[in-house]
């Protein structure tokens, strides 16, 4: 519905429990109709008998951004009362960095940072938490491994090797560009914070019944503590802020404490450096409920035609989505 109401080109969706790395569901369209396998493969459309939360990759954005001020609260290099004064744009190595919008925030601490998806600061985020650290972090949350689910197909993003990055890397990277993922490295870095900062690996067998009857369950497995308790605290409440004071407010559920992060990412050309003119990937990540969370959730919408930033498209599906597995899925008593 979502993709036909923007008007874009495919979307996706995945929710996971966070306390077992369970998928609870993924969906994405355009897809096939497996009656009629043969007529996609003979057209040359292949590319939709792959599952695209597991299989395809892209720069992800300002989804990211959460994941470098966890790095940054993690090691001690920032605290959430950090802060600087930023302007419109920032020049690195050459190239010219602006804001969203060319607007210069001023004055921001590390939660107005994410809650105006101010590039300019997160640049300036990048700075004091330094490479090494962000590329620690990088691997620590999964992102050069595959994440093991148990579906055929799985791919796997870029992440340059350490040797390779430039200060214009890690300026990019600190706000999700310059660096690819899969969406289920994303939805599984987003529930690693909802977990206490522990990362699990996702599965979607719930059991298996051989044929003699015996059933067995295939084990939850955590892969690693990625983040302290303390980090976890205080990330969870910048999120809740950008929920509630910055770009995310429609991804918010009646009743609940949500967190998350708005995404507008640029689209990197297949025949050469650059981006794509006019054309973004909205996306929405968070989890919830924040105060004792049950599930992450990640929407994904690829050029949406009618909505300019994420805060209008893939914000609301999110919360739409949420709202059913508080409601119904989880069944929790509002608690707000």
């Amino acid at each position: 519905k979502a993709v036909k109401d923007f008007q874009a080109e495919s979307g996706m969706a995945v929710a996971v429990d966070v306390k077992t790395g369970n998928i609870i569901g993924m969906a994405s369209t355009p897809g096939f109709d497996p009656n009629n396998f043969s007529e996609y493969a003979n057209n040359g459309q292949e590319e939709l008998f792959k599952n695209p939360i597991i299989s395809n990759t892209y720069e992800p954005g300002s989804i990211f951004k959460p994941l470098i001020v966890a790095a940054g609260l993690d090691s001690g290099k920032i605290t959430p009362e950090s802060s600087g004064v930023f302007g419109a744009s920032v020049d690195v190595q050459g190239f010219t960095i602006h804001t969203a919008e060319d607007k210069a925030f001023g004055q921001e601490n590390i939660g107005d940072i994410l809650k105006h998806s101010d590039n300019v600061g997160m640049v300036w985020v990048g700075e004091q938490i330094g490479s090494q650290i962000i590329y620690d972090y990088i691997k620590k949350f999964g992102f050069t491994d595959k994440t093991g689910i148990d579906l055929s197909g799985e791919g796997l993003g870029i992440i340059q090797p350490f040797k390779d990055w430039h200060d214009i890397g890690r300026a990019t990277i600190s706000f999700g560009q310059g660096i690819s993922v899969t969406p289920i490295q994303i939805v599984m870095a987003y529930a690693t914070i909802a977990n206490d900062g522990i990362l699990m690996r996702p599965k979607v067998v719930e059991k298996i019944i051989n044929y003699d009857g015996k059933i067995s369950e295939p084990s939850t497995t955590e892969v690693a503590r990625v983040l302290s308790e303390k980090t976890v605290k205080d990330l969870t409440q910048m999120m809740i802020g950008v929920v509630e004071e910055g770009y995310g407010k429609k991804a918010g559920v009646p009743g609940f404490w949500v967190a998350g992060k708005t995404g507008t990412a640029q689209i990197a050309n297949t025949d050469g450096p650059g981006y794509q003119e006019g054309v973004f990937i909205h996306s929405f990540a968070g989890f919830a409920p924040a105060d004792d969370p049950k599930f992450a959730l990640l929407v994904r919408l690829d050029k949406p035609k009618n909505a300019r930033f994420a805060e209008s498209s893939a914000a609301p599906v999110f919360g739409d989505i949420a709202s059913y597995l508080l409601n119904y899925y989880y069944r929790l008593s509002p608690n707000r």
